[in-house]
């Protein structure tokens, strides 16, 4: 059940890559909702920073800036090295 949250992440990811932001969001927002239900806390940080990352595509910088502290804050809960990576992201918004 692990890889539903993280196959509909990496889809994020690459509509991302793609341009394709409405695919894009979709995609990181459903596999939040499925990382929140099953209780995945590394999950829910990397859909925080998916989303924040599109925030950051769409040049909304408050809105990536509240992604992905939400998104370093749960990478910290889950004891993941990944927040100091996204702490240092959002030092340079």
């Amino acid at each position: 059940m692990r890889d539903k949250p993280r196959k509909r992440r990496n889809l994020g990811t690459s509509a991302l890559r793609a341009g394709n932001r409405p695919e894009a969001l979709e995609a990181f927002t459903r596999s939040g909702e499925l990382a929140v239900k099953l209780g995945h806390t590394f999950e829910v940080a990397r859909h925080q920073e998916g989303l924040g990352l599109l925030a950051l595509e769409r040049q909304s910088g408050d809105e990536a800036r509240a992604h992905l502290t939400a998104a370093a804050e749960h990478y910290e809960a889950a004891g993941a090295p990944d927040a100091e990576r996204v702490r240092h992201l959002i030092d340079t918004l």
